[in-house]
């Protein structure tokens, strides 16, 4: 994969159910460093778009290295939608 979930948490979803069981789960951010490759290899994403003349762009979703919060927010998000896993 390109990603791997990050440590820092968005928010959270509405009730996901299976059946009559109802929990919230957390929303983490996503990081494009794979720590668990040896050098140069835990840089899959930047590797891709630098081969397509691209780059990882930062924004929504993505992990921030300088701040533990999405710009301009102040704490976790709730994620709307509710989602009966089993319909």
């Amino acid at each position: 994969g390109l990603f791997r979930l990050g440590d820092q948490e968005l928010g959270s979803t509405d009730e996901i159910c299976a059946g009559s069981y109802c929990h919230t789960y957390p929303v983490h951010c996503l990081s494009t460093r794979l720590d668990w490759l040896p050098g140069t290899l835990a840089d899959r994403a930047q590797a891709v778009a630098s081969a397509w003349n691209g780059t990882v762009a930062s924004g929504k979703g993505l992990c921030s290295i300088a701040s533990p919060s999405v710009a301009g927010e102040s704490g976790p998000r709730r994620l709307r939608g509710s989602h009966d896993l089993f319909a």
